[in-house]
């Protein structure tokens, strides 16, 4: 089968030249089209690479975004856990049962280790 094909195959070939005046018109003809097929595949290959690129800078102003994102979400978590320290010791006060009072008294301390 495969020998039959490339029989025809030839034929064919001879058939187009033998009906052309001049195959030499066939011979340019072929060459415009290989001329026309690398045209479009290095145009092709082009808007490739530039979707590749394209996609690289996409990912790396993600990645910054993330990076931003990552030390926003780093500082909250360390303000959340503060809150949640202060609300505690809220609470702990409340539990002590304090009373408010006018006057704020002071003690003297005896010697300077004990101020430290």
């Amino acid at each position: 089968m495969q020998y039959t094909v490339a029989i025809n195959s030839s034929i064919l070939t001879r058939l187009i030249i033998k009906n052309y005046k001049q195959p030499l018109l066939l011979y340019w003809v072929m060459f415009a089209g290989l001329i026309i097929a690398l045209f479009s595949l290095f145009g092709y290959s082009i808007s490739q690479v530039n979707a590749m690129i394209s996609e690289s800078y996409r990912l790396e102003s993600q990645q910054e975004k993330i990076k931003t994102l990552a030390g926003d979400n780093s500082y909250l978590e360390v303000e959340y856990s503060k809150m949640n320290n202060l609300l505690g010791q809220a609470e702990a006060t409340k539990s002590l049962s304090f009373e408010k009072t006018n006057r704020i008294y002071y003690i003297n301390t005896v010697s300077e280790m004990a101020r430290r």
